[in-house]
């Protein structure tokens, strides 16, 4: 996937991506944190994270080798 980025002086230019290896492409994640109950022993719950590889935008930028 190409992304066209054009700077406020009108300078455009091009950025070879692909999609997030980690999120498929989501920018976020399921993980699983332990919620403490002191009342019922306690269980895990899931929480919406944000992909720490792609920053939460979904894709990562490919190297030009």
């Amino acid at each position: 996937m190409t992304i066209v980025y054009q700077l406020v002086n009108g300078t455009k230019y091009e950025v070879q991506t692909e999609d997030c290896k980690y999120c498929d492409g989501d920018g976020f994640y399921l993980a699983e944190v332990p919620y403490v109950d002191y009342y019922n022993g306690g269980f895990l719950k899931e929480e919406r994270r944000c992909c720490e590889e792609c920053g939460g935008s979904g894709f990562t930028v490919l190297d030009n080798e």
